[in-house]
């Protein structure tokens, strides 16, 4: 296979996900559910946390799962820092899928608003989810045949 800057967005043709969750149990359960399904998941547990982690590895996760009422930085605003930092370096969008306990519609907008791609109430409708992700998995995958030609 050809060396490209995508190389480490996927773990073996799998998805690599950034989960920012404070909830110690929540990230527990989505950890495991995950990794059913063979994906990585790495943790951070506050939007401070996960905008360092986008920054200093932008290629290495392939989605951002974000709870959005997170302490030190709510996910809203890393998720609006997230975008500003794709613009500045002129990077492609990654996917950012809010979750959240809000289910007002006004705040779903915001998400949106905010720079999310999708949005998903908590408690995490999982089979939803899973779905969701294999979507950006094919896409993943047809991203790397793209390179290899």
């Amino acid at each position: 296979m050809t060396e490209n800057k995508y190389q480490n967005s996927s773990t073996e043709f799998g998805l690599h996900l950034l989960l920012v969750e404070d909830n110690p149990i929540n990230a527990k359960i989505a950890t495991r559910l995950l990794a059913k399904y063979h994906w990585k998941v790495d943790l951070a547990t506050d939007g401070k946390q996960a905008l360092d982690f986008v920054m200093s590895n932008y290629y290495k996760y392939t989605v951002v799962l974000m709870d959005i009422h997170l302490p030190i930085m709510d996910g809203l605003t890393c998720t609006t820092l997230i975008r500003q930092f794709e613009k500045d370096q002129m990077l492609p969008t990654k996917p950012v899928i809010a979750l959240t306990s809000d289910s007002m519609s006004s705040h779903k907008n915001q998400c949106l608003k905010a720079g999310c791609t999708e949005y998903m109430n908590k408690p995490i409708d999982y089979p939803l989810l899973v779905a969701l992700l294999e979507r950006y998995n094919k896409r993943n995958l047809f991203a790397f045949a793209e390179c290899d030609k």
